[in-house]
């Protein structure tokens, strides 16, 4: 239900309590599963094997990952007096942490064959781009049943307040290296901006230093739909 708000309600009976939820993602814009398990799988990769892997990403690869850590939610199932749901309500605190990285193809090159191959040259690494931003989600979520003929509706909304911890992102810059014939030395040569944001750590209670404060706020607000035709066909 953290992703389809629709289906908050779908996994209890009247209550719930989770204790200690995580869970994480990783994506890309160039790699589809199959290639990625092929890979993984694969005993000895072969030559051919690993330029081919290269091949597929794009000229400007992207990087996503996130994490969900959720250590205390809450929901509870409304009846009526026929024992029928009503609506389903929860609310939830926790942290997400989400992040991607723009590398070219010569780095991704750089960092499966090392430098040797690029023995007494000076490559373009291309424009880094990084972007991470940590915060604390306040969340709460309602789902309710609704019946259109024979066909099954439930839907939901999620409201959360979102409170940063801090963030990191850098503006377009570049690298370059120069690797020594004798692969022994290299030079690295940068221009990146980096923007970082962190909280102040001055607050204090009874004496006592604390962080309790933020480095930036919004809303956020997920909605959706699951439609069941039947027991063996839904969407949403």
């Amino acid at each position: 239900a953290n992703n389809q708000p629709a289906l908050l309600g779908k996994s209890f009976d009247n209550w719930e309590v989770g204790i200690a939820n995580t869970y994480a993602w990783f994506s890309n814009n160039s790699l589809s599963v199959k290639e990625i398990n092929d890979v993984a799988n694969t005993d000895v990769l072969t030559e051919s094997d690993v330029e081919r892997t290269i091949r597929q990403f794009e000229t400007e690869s992207l990087f996503s990952a996130g994490a969900v850590i959720t250590p205390l939610q809450a929901g509870v199932k409304i009846h009526d007096d026929q024992d029928k749901e009503l609506f389903t309500f929860s609310v939830a605190a926790g942290a997400e942490v989400l992040s991607n990285v723009q590398l070219n193809r010569t780095f991704v090159s750089l960092a499966w064959n090392g430098n040797r191959q690029y023995r007494d040259q000076n490559i373009r690494l291309g424009e880094i781009k990084v972007n991470a931003l940590p915060m604390r989600t306040y969340s709460l979520g309602v789902a309710a049943p609704f019946e259109l003929g024979d066909v099954d509706l439930r839907a939901g909304l999620r409201f959360s307040y979102l409170e940063g911890i801090g963030s990191a992102y850098t503006e377009d810059g570049d690298l370059s290296l120069y690797t020594n014939p004798n692969a022994r030395s290299l030079e690295l040569e940068s221009n990146v901006k980096a923007n970082v944001s962190i909280p102040d750590t001055d607050a204090e209670v009874s004496d006592v230093p604390v962080d309790i404060s933020r480095t930036g706020n919004g809303i956020g607000v997920d909605a959706g739909v699951n439609i069941r035709v039947d027991e063996q066909i839904s969407f949403g």
